[in-house]
């Protein structure tokens, strides 16, 4: 077993190659993008393996991007799956279908597409110094990892995989993955000669984990190595550096009493046209207009409901949230950590809504530091 520190060390004294490997929704990639730019402006070649419909992202970074066959999940996917985004489901029909949805996204497909993905990406490193991934990615970066003998580090952007005991991420380290996640993940090291029954097991220590969120949020995790905590990694679109509002968003914006803004980013949405009519009737309520993100939900002028008047509405594409935060009275969110940090950031007042994952840790912690508050 290598020393790992010692073999980073040794590494970053010459000009590397370094893979991330990233999957998921905007709030699981992003962060990743803004860690290539950085490890580039210092010298090293980076090169992204993300899911297609991430790579403007990737390609407006400067950024090589390749993708790997086993990465599904897109806009288009998450929408036919809205029902695997939702934990509030209570009835028996929508919850068998969610069973099926979850056996069909994490079944043998997936894992054959796994280990095709691995060999295909076996293809490009063989000048590869050390391998970044994300927790979705672990299982193809260790292995990949473990073939080339190389370092993996796993950087962590979202705080309930650290903080939560017995989600699926810490189980993984405690219990040696799940029966049958074990299983295939054995079978794929033996079919590309990885025989030692012991060496996988240094990919899966904490020592190996970056945690890239606040530690104002949330304070140091007692398992994870102090130095591995390193604050919330912000993407910023090289677009953005001159952007500015068109004439429209800058009057909607410009009143006494500054608007409202839904931002529910990559979360689906099983009813835009109900979802809508609940927020913009608040809004009218409070007599505040309101700034609606489109997102992968798709919310549209079609959503608004006949009692509401469009000029108190405004939809808009994915634009800069520090100017659109900085702007707004009040930031609505299902509670992905992205949406989350950036409103922290501009101090931005939170009404977190949330749906599934890490959502609801996040709802949490912001009740208790009493981020609600003006």
């Amino acid at each position: 077993m290598f020393e790992f520190h010692k073999q980073i060390n040794l590494r970053i004294k010459k000009m590397a190659n370094f893979l991330i490997i990233t999957s998921g929704t905007l709030g699981d990639i992003l962060p990743y993008i803004t860690l290539g730019e950085a490890i580039q402006k210092r010298g090293h070649q980076v090169c992204i393996i993300s899911p297609k419909y991430i790579h403007s992202y990737v390609k407006a970074a400067q950024l090589p991007v390749i993708a790997a066959s086993h990465q599904i999940i897109n806009p288009q996917t998450t929408k036919k799956a809205s029902l695997l985004w939702d934990n509030w489901i209570k009835d028996p029909l929508n919850l068998k279908a969610k069973r099926d949805l979850n056996r069909q996204f994490n079944g043998q497909q997936k894992w054959q597409g796994i280990y095709q993905s691995i060999k295909d990406l076996l293809e490009y490193c063989d000048d590869i110094d050390g391998i970044i991934c994300n927790p979705q990615e672990h299982i193809v970066g260790s292995i990949i990892a473990e073939k080339i003998n190389i370092p993996l580090i796993e950087v962590v952007v979202t705080p309930q995989l650290i903080y939560q005991p017995n989600n699926w991420w810490r189980l993984s380290r405690t219990t040696e993955l799940k029966d049958n996640q074990k299983q295939a993940y054995q079978e794929f090291r033996q079919l590309l000669g990885l025989t030692d029954s012991e060496t996988w097991k240094q990919y899966w220590q904490y020592n190996r984990v970056i945690f890239a969120a606040s530690p104002h949020l949330y304070s140091e995790p007692p398992d994870v190595p102090q130095d591995n905590h390193v604050g919330f990694f912000f993407y910023n679109n090289p677009n953005w550096q001159d952007w500015q509002p068109n004439q429209e968003l800058k009057q909607f914006v410009a009143s006494d009493s500054k608007p409202l803004v839904l931002s529910f980013s990559s979360q689906p949405m099983r009813d835009s046209k109900e979802f809508i009519a609940i927020h913009v009737r608040a809004a009218a309520i409070l007599n505040r207009k309101i700034v609606i993100q489109r997102g992968w939900a798709e919310f549209n002028e079609k959503n608004l409901p006949a009692d509401i008047s469009s000029d108190t509405v405004m939809f808009v594409d994915f634009i800069p949230q520090h100017w659109l935060f900085s702007n707004s009275a009040a930031v609505i969110t299902h509670g992905g950590i992205g949406t989350v940090a950036r409103a922290l950031l501009y101090g931005c007042p939170l009404l977190v809504e949330p749906y599934t994952h890490e959502q609801c840790f996040n709802a949490h912690r912001i009740l208790n530091w009493g981020l609600l508050k003006k």
